[in-house]
């Protein structure tokens, strides 16, 4: 991605995305239920990404990334807070009883590209911005 052209007033933007407080749902309803949040979370993402030259990937344990290509910064954060809003959404329920057990919150790391970036750099900055985003009371949105 890093590697495309891009026009002017975009960038090449990366979303990262983190569950909120996920080891708590595997310690609390086991690594089955963990799971299905991850199913379910990752289902919401790609039903929000509909741009085909944008990919979403589970970058691993509860994290996610969204790769956005020749996007503005600005049209980057929406997308995450469109993500997080529907995640917000979710109810998690229980399948025998049919009784919702939980919700499910996410927190997203915003960065655009900078000339001279690599990829280890950009990771760092969208990381770096999730990681704000989660000491700042999660459930949020936050740019480099």
């Amino acid at each position: 991605m890093l590697k495309q052209s891009r026009p002017p007033n975009s960038s090449h933007c990366l979303v990262m995305l983190d569950i909120d407080r996920f080891k708590a749902v595997n310690d609390t309803y086991g690594h089955v239920m963990g799971d299905r949040v991850l199913q379910a979370v990752g289902e919401v993402l790609r039903a929000q990404v509909s741009d085909p030259a944008h990919a979403v990937a589970r970058y691993g344990g509860e994290e996610f990334a969204i790769l956005m290509p020749r996007t503005s910064l600005d049209a980057a954060a929406a997308m995450a807070r469109s993500c997080r809003d529907r995640v917000r959404k979710l109810r998690i329920r229980d399948r025998r009883s049919q009784s919702v057990v939980m919700a499910v919150t996410i927190s997203a790391g915003v960065a655009a590209a900078q000339e001279g970036y690599d990829a280890t750099t950009l990771i760092g900055s969208a990381d770096g911005a999730l990681y704000a985003a989660k000491q700042s009371g999660r459930d949020r949105v936050e740019r480099a």
